[in-house]
């Protein structure tokens, strides 16, 4: 599996009415200011990798963070990055993931909540 972008025209149909989990990275890379990859690109990467071997029924998928952008309001994401899962298309606000993913076990972990959801 891979990460497929999505964007505000096509987020309804890959999210909303994708009829199963996803999970949206909204991140906006770039570097610090000391030229080191920002959080959003970390977290970029380490789904990149994730996705690469993971065969579960989480779509992942990420979304350029545009601040105040219209998806970013909807679902009120201030910062990037941020990860929300979706389930049939609602957001699942309890299983909402926040952050960056340096722990691996506990990101295996919280996928494996996600995957045991109905």
């Amino acid at each position: 599996m891979s990460v497929m972008t999505v964007d505000e025209a096509s987020f309804e149909q890959e999210v909303l009415a994708a009829g199963s989990r996803v999970l949206v990275l909204f991140s906006k890379d770039g570097t610090t200011s000391r030229g080191e990859p920002n959080a959003s690109s970390k977290m970029s990467a380490f789904l990149t990798d994730f996705a690469a071997t993971y065969q579960g029924p989480i779509k992942i998928l990420r979304k350029e963070f545009v601040e105040k952008g219209p998806l970013e309001e909807k679902y009120k994401v201030e910062s990037a990055p941020t990860t929300e899962f979706f389930q049939n298309g609602e957001r699942v606000a309890e299983l909402e993931l926040v952050g960056n993913y340096a722990n691996s076990s506990t990101f295996a972990n919280k996928i494996e909540a996600l995957e045991a959801r109905a």
